[in-house]
């Protein structure tokens, strides 16, 4: 009886390492197929075929980069020229103004 409870005993530990394997495969196999699916995985084989594939593209971010750049300092300096008269008009004397500055108060 005590070497059937020690054959059950390693059955069952096998079974559950068998289990425990296939689990482990399948998250593996998972993972790969992520991978694979990712957009990095196809930049990096795109890049494996094409050796100069990332200079290029690091050259057209930095083109890309400096448009926005030079369209954004254009956009700034005409944002500075639109609040600097705002601000010049808000500071001139209105109407108003001016005929209350030409009482004299006693």
């Amino acid at each position: 009886m005590n070497a059937v409870s020690t054959h059950e005993k390693v059955r069952s530990a096998i079974n559950r390492a068998r289990e425990e394997g296939d689990v482990e495969i399948i998250d593996k196999l998972e993972a790969l197929n992520n991978l694979h699916e990712s957009s990095e995985y196809e930049l990096y084989q795109r890049s494996s075929r094409q050796p100069g594939l990332l200079d290029e593209v690091g050259a057209d971010l930095a083109k890309a980069i400096s448009a926005e750049i030079a369209r954004l300092e254009t956009e700034a300096e005409r944002l500075r020229s639109e609040i600097a008269e705002l601000v010049e008009a808000e500071e001139a004397p209105s109407c108003r103004t001016v005929r209350c500055t030409q009482y004299t108060i006693l």
